[in-house]
């Protein structure tokens, strides 16, 4: 089980990378003409794209939306985390 968990570790913020755009531009390309609500939601392409626009855009409305997009995740995954943490009933112990 643990090298199962090392392996995802490892795959997951790999893959994420790559469908951004990281490793190929053309998987990017490939991914937002398929599938075009992934990279709105893959943190990975939200930094990416939020550095792009910084450097490359006059206006910082693309980046104030990537930012949010990445606060709103942030929520979501830390509500998430509370919500299956929470304490267990222990009457039957």
């Amino acid at each position: 089980k643990e090298s199962i968990l090392n392996t995802l570790y490892v795959a997951v913020p790999l893959a994420l990378g790559a469908f951004s755009g990281l490793m190929s531009q053309e998987l990017k390309v490939f991914m937002d003409t398929r599938v075009p609500w992934f990279n709105q939601v893959n943190p990975v392409s939200l930094i990416n794209d939020s550095l792009f626009a910084l450097n490359n855009y006059p206006s910082y409305h693309q980046y104030n939306r990537n930012l949010l997009a990445l606060a709103l995740i942030a929520v979501l995954l830390m509500a998430v985390t509370l919500i299956s943490l929470r304490r267990t009933d222990y009457e039957n112990l």
